[in-house]
């Protein structure tokens, strides 16, 4: 009998604790902002293309002029991105994108190349099937995963699937995740003006992506000749989740005066940081009850073997 209690105690033990692991986990994370601009101010991005990549001083905006054959690019170097997963969100609004024509933006590498290694690119294209959003990664082993908001590129046969397309002069709210662990990226075009989603889909990646470090806006691999698509991108963010850090506050030694107390007031200066607070999970408010329950099932199971003795 008693062995039968120390398997039971054992058996609720770990369950507990397989509670309370993936808990502490997920609450050791925060977000990690790795780049984040309103162009507001002068990015500071790097073009060999002046007249078609630009910040907008007016709009507060940067434009972009995406012209096939030419070879041009915009790019920000990123400095503290570690080959993680990532989110990337930005608006666009495209004016004009003429036939055959494409727009792509996110994370790449040097190369700068939209048809070759490494990309991680939305997309908003002028193509045989009409203006369609999608969303492309490249590996580096040049292996591209692909989907567009064409109905048979990312519902097949599946009945009530339809295209989708985007419109020229609509601002859209883009965001790209991309997961190092799970090998996917996945990609959402939401209509600014109204909330409604516009389109979204995923893609597997099948491995781990290298050489990423920079965000690109390219027509390297662009090979249409006179056509152009315009427009211009704002409110860009790119960020990650990592663990928190641990800080300790270092032990006061105790005072060594046995006469005197005294009680000071500190009056908190506008530079004071104001503490935060983090609300619980619904799973961290759990993990106590889930305890006690532990422990007082403990406790039936004791007394039963006693009676039973």
């Amino acid at each position: 009998m008693k062995i039968a209690i120390y398997i039971t105690v054992a058996f609720l033990a770990g369950a507990l604790a397989l509670m309370v692991a993936p808990v502490l986990a997920a609450e050791a994370m925060e977000k990690h902002v790795l780049y984040q601009t309103d162009f507001s101010s002068d990015p500071g991005w790097i073009t060999n293309s002046p007249k078609n990549y630009y910040w907008d001083i007016s709009n507060g905006t940067y434009h972009y002029r995406v012209e096939g054959g030419t070879g041009g690019y915009t790019f920000k170097e990123l400095e503290d991105y570690d080959l993680e997963s990532f989110n990337l969100e930005f608006d666009v609004t495209p004016f004009t994108t003429q036939k055959e024509s494409s727009f792509r933006f996110g994370v790449g590498s040097v190369e700068m190349d939209v048809s070759r290694a490494t990309n991680v690119l939305a997309e908003m294209l002028n193509k045989k099937y009409g203006k369609l959003m999608g969303l492309r990664v490249i590996t580096q082993n040049n292996n591209m995963a692909e989907v567009t908001s064409y109905f048979y590129s990312y519902c097949g046969d599946k009945e009530g699937c339809s295209t989708k397309d985007f419109s020229d002069g609509v601002t859209y709210h883009v965001i790209i995740r991309y997961n190092k662990d799970l090998q996917n990226a996945d990609i959402k075009f939401t209509d600014k003006a109204t909330g409604e989603m516009a389109w979204g889909y995923y893609v597997n990646i099948n491995q781990e992506l290298t050489s990423l470090d920079r965000l690109v806006i390219s027509s390297k691999g662009e090979y249409q000749l006179d056509i152009a698509a315009e427009g211009e991108i704002d409110n860009v963010e790119l960020y990650t989740f990592r663990q928190r850090p641990v800080t300790t506050t270092p032990t006061q030694p105790p005072t060594t005066s046995p006469t005197t107390v005294t009680t000071t007031v500190l009056t908190a200066s506008k530079t004071t940081p104001v503490p935060t607070t983090t609300k619980p999970t619904p799973i961290g408010i759990l993990v106590p009850v889930f305890a006690s329950l532990l422990g007082a099932i403990c406790t039936i199971v004791i007394s039963r073997s006693h009676r039973d003795e």
